[in-house]
């Protein structure tokens, strides 16, 4: 009669034990995947009559000459387009671009490069944002836009 008691403990904890170690096998397959830290993807979307060109930006992490790239494009009829602002997490970083700021031109692609030290590792996540002014037909206008993605090597 004792050994009835002993062997039903025995059941209840094996069939638990199981479970438990299945679930733990199952949640660590997931971390190993990369389920739980998703991947930023490099884009950046700038709002008319600006637009990302090749849709992405580049951050680089070298130690103390970091670089951010990307590439922006100006759609023809409006005149003297002004890149006025690039804040990479809440910091302004337009004098890092290039002194003078890189000249836009309507219908012509710019390449953008601020160098500076932004980033501390390799795999960190960066966002920011990009402030325009331009002259339309009725007047002059503002624009801005988003960036984002991983720092690469």
């Amino acid at each position: 009669m004792y050994f009835k008691k002993g062997q039903s403990a025995m059941e209840y904890l094996m069939t638990y034990g199981w479970a438990i170690l299945i679930i733990l096998i199952a949640v660590g397959a997931l971390f190993y995947l990369g389920v739980f830290s998703p991947s930023v993807p490099n884009t950046c979307q700038f709002n008319t009559p600006f637009m990302c060109m090749g849709g992405d930006v580049k951050g680089t992490e070298a130690g103390t000459s970091d670089t951010l790239e990307f590439n922006i494009g100006v759609q023809s009829g409006i005149s003297t387009p002004t890149l006025t602002a690039v804040t990479l997490g809440g910091e302004d970083i337009l004098a890092d671009c290039g002194t003078p700021t890189p000249t836009l031109t309507a219908g012509v692609e710019t390449s953008v490069t601020c160098t500076g030290e932004y980033f501390t590792s390799v795999g960190e996540k960066f966002s920011g944002n990009v402030d325009f002014s331009y002259v339309g037909e009725a007047g002059t206008h503002t624009s801005s836009g988003t960036f984002s993605g991983t720092v690469e090597v």
